[in-house]
């Protein structure tokens, strides 16, 4: 029972993390490296799982998994759990985009004799460079809000990026660690109302605005109320307008937006809602379809 307490702990650590060594502890750097230490296979590849997930950067722990990779691939061939073992920290070294680890994983890449473990060294590989560049993108000091936590600045800035994958992965992690700031949740309820107005969503898209609907769920605050709501009576003019049977994406997000609301509901309760939003949203018209777009251009034109 103590081991699975000590990884429950560990699992949310890292779950609270995108991006930054200094938002790492000593102490829950200390947690990791023991476990790392402990020669335990499924401990271990839990936390590479994590690792890889979470975004964090913490150069002493991710030296500790270079060594364990370095000592031990060589002997990965028919031990599935030690393959597998190899090919989360393979994964792991890859997430942290940076270029001291590159050579080692090209290593294992071509070196080893396993098949599998080869072929997700490969894959990890291929990875290195796009997740350095989120990296960049995450620990930005350019918007750099002093009166926030590190973790809160790496949201915002996930949150504003052009990457729908790095703007959903902050929704979720709001989502599920919503112990945020406000202004945090401030820039996610605009970032949603922005995205929703664009051309062509992509399911990438949509899944990014129902995370983000759900996130905003958990802010705790009545203002944003009118923002869930206008993305439902958005969603259902875009529907009445294009007047097409092709309405699952609308209907997903109208049903997270519910849920959105749900959440908010009761996370409020007994408490007033305003008429107005904490963000502007008067300006917010509801786009014209795709298809009724063209035709007005054409007709403009």
């Amino acid at each position: 029972m103590r081991h699975v307490n000590i990884l429950c702990i560990i699992s949310a650590i890292l779950t609270c993390y995108v991006g930054s060594a200094a938002a790492l502890t000593a102490a829950d750097s200390d947690r990791i490296l023991r476990i790392l230490d402990s020669g335990q296979q499924r401990k271990i590849i839990f936390i590479a799982k994590k690792v890889t997930g979470s975004g964090f950067i913490s150069t002493a722990v991710y030296d500790k998994m270079a060594t364990l990779l370095r000592d031990e691939y060589p002997t990965a061939v028919t031990d599935r759990l030690l393959v597998d073992e190899m090919s989360w920290l393979c994964k792991a070294l890859a997430s942290s985009g940076m270029e001291k680890y590159r050579q080692l994983v090209r290593e294992v890449a071509y070196n080893s004799n396993s098949g599998k473990l080869r072929l997700y060294a490969r894959r990890s590989l291929a990875m290195f460079d796009e997740y350095a560049a989120r990296n960049r993108i995450i620990d930005s000091k350019k918007n750099y809000n002093p009166s926030l936590t590190v973790a809160d600045n790496q949201l915002i800035n996930m949150l504003k990026s052009s990457r729908m994958t790095l703007v959903r992965d902050a929704a979720k992690t709001i989502y599920r660690q919503p112990v945020v700031d406000d202004t945090v949740y401030k820039v996610a309820a605009t970032e949603l109302l922005r995205h929703q107005l664009e051309d062509n969503r992509s399911s990438l898209d949509i899944d990014t605005l129902c995370w983000l609907c759900k996130a905003i769920g958990q802010s705790g605050n009545v203002a944003y109320f009118p923002v869930l709501e206008k993305i439902i009576a958005t969603e259902r003019h875009i529907m009445q307008e294009k007047n097409s049977d092709d309405n699952f994406a609308n209907i997903k997000l109208i049903r997270n937006a519910k849920l959105g609301l749900k959440i908010l509901r009761r996370q409020t309760a007994g408490q007033m809602v305003p008429k107005t939003s904490i963000i502007d949203i008067t300006q917010q018209k509801p786009p014209n379809p795709p298809a009724v777009r063209k035709q007005l251009d054409t007709i403009l034109l």
